[in-house]
């Protein structure tokens, strides 16, 4: 009755992931919640009360024009030796980057299973000794292609192997099973949004920080994808654009987002999280650029155990059920002229929060937009109201609220028009 029971599992969650693709996706036949093989063991060692384990796993065979070759991710698998069940993470680096092995090593400490993989196609290919495949090699200028189809894109490589990693966490037989957590930086974090909408149910809570998807709408890569033939453009954004994956999310989704990133824009994160389904909450940092200096904010130390310091209680809370939820901001559709400033009020839903409000001209590119802080008045009930300059207002601005809570958390609204009354 019992192996019964495990098999209708398993084709359910088969079932779940399958539904929301069609026959052409690639990643279809990849598509199950078996773990990947492995292939090497590369030694066992335990640091305090962590376990850790250094795996290769096979992530898929590549027809090349000299034959079959093998595509192998390494992963360091980190797992408290308290025993019983723990929460798990799945930390996945940026570009440039390689497995996360410091941060998982801090997360297992505090109670986590954690799995921190290579991400092919988007790893520093010097620092990823014992990951290898034909994607490894000068790879950055391919990131944007879809030719002949897209597993030619390295960009596919790194979905596919974060998408196993979840499979190697979901694997571990100390994990708990519902209490699953996906966490990403920059390309990390669009492939952080990408494994959560393929995994759908299978996923607690996602934490990114600066990543999104919907490149065509506000990114470094917009312009690429303008200059490739329409039709490999679309076979691109229908398969490995985050955003097109967003709405298969129902987990907890948090973004991160700098408004003056390089990479990542607001438009397209704010695209992103309209279409992911789950309940959702976000951060735009005015000014910031691949640094968050707000309560909450990046981690500033030569090994930090996570990238933004309120990954911490935002994990807590939902995969430990521990703290308190993140407040939450909201605008409302009430504007006002008065003298010389259009007034506009946001509400803030949380405990101990302070609001404050930001507005910046939009005559300049994202990157080179300057966020000026404006007056702020608390009017009770959670509801505060900001004066934008009137100027501002008549040539064209936009606007955002931000809420930070005694608990090193900064959350906003997401960034609107200021009305010119």
């Amino acid at each position: 009755m019992k192996q019964r029971f495990v098999v209708l599992a398993v084709l359910a969650l088969c079932v779940n992931v399958r539904a929301s693709f069609d026959p052409t996706d690639p990643f279809l036949p990849y598509l199950s919640p078996k773990p990947p093989a492995i292939v090497t063991k590369l030694g066992d060692e335990t640091l305090g009360n962590v376990q850790l384990h250094r795996v290769v796993f096979r992530s898929r065979m590549v027809q090349t024009k000299t034959g079959p070759q093998p595509s192998n991710v390494f992963a360091l698998i980190a797992s408290p030796l308290t025993p019983g069940k723990h929460p798990g993470l799945l930390i996945l680096h940026g570009g440039r980057g390689a497995a996360e092995q410091q941060k998982a090593i801090a997360w297992a400490a505090r109670g986590y299973v954690v799995v921190a993989p290579d991400l092919p196609g988007i790893a520093d290919p010097e620092l990823i000794p014992y990951s290898t495949g034909p994607w490894k090699g000068d790879f950055t200028g391919k990131y944007i292609t879809a030719r002949p189809d897209v597993t030619s894109s390295p960009v596919f490589d790194g979905v596919l192997a974060g998408w196993q990693a979840l499979q190697l966490l979901r694997s571990q037989p100390n994990v708990r099973m519902d209490r699953i957590g996906v966490t990403g930086v920059a390309w990390g974090g669009y492939v952080a949004t990408m494994v959560s909408g393929m995994a759908g149910r299978t996923v607690r809570a996602t934490f990114s920080v600066y990543g999104a998807g919907y490149y065509d709408r506000g990114s470094a890569w917009q312009e690429r994808l303008s200059q490739l033939p329409k039709a490999e453009a679309a076979r691109w954004l229908k398969h490995l654009d985050a955003g097109r994956r967003a709405q298969g999310i129902t987990a907890n989704y948090f973004v991160a987002a700098a408004t003056n990133h390089e990479y990542f824009w607001p438009p397209a994160v704010m695209a992103t999280l309209i279409a992911v389904r789950g309940p959702k909450n976000q951060l735009f940092a005015p000014n910031a650029v691949d640094t968050i200096s707000l309560p909450g904010g990046s981690v500033m130390t030569e090994f930090p155990s996570s990238w933004l310091g309120m990954e911490e209680p935002y994990f807590a809370f939902y995969l430990e059920s521990r703290g308190t939820p993140f407040p939450t901001v909201a605008t409302e559709k009430l504007a006002r002229r008065d003298n010389d400033a259009v007034r506009l009020r946001f509400r803030i839903i949380g405990q101990s929060v302070r609001g404050s409000a930001y507005y910046c001209l939009n005559d300049k590119p994202w990157l080179e937009r300057e966020w000026n802080k404006v007056h702020t008045v608390f009017l009770g009930n959670g509801i505060y109201e900001a004066a934008i300059p009137a100027s501002a207002a008549a040539q064209g601005a936009s606007w955002v609220a931000l809420a930070s809570d005694a608990h090193q958390v900064t959350v906003s609204s997401l960034i609107e028009a200021v009305p010119k009354l």
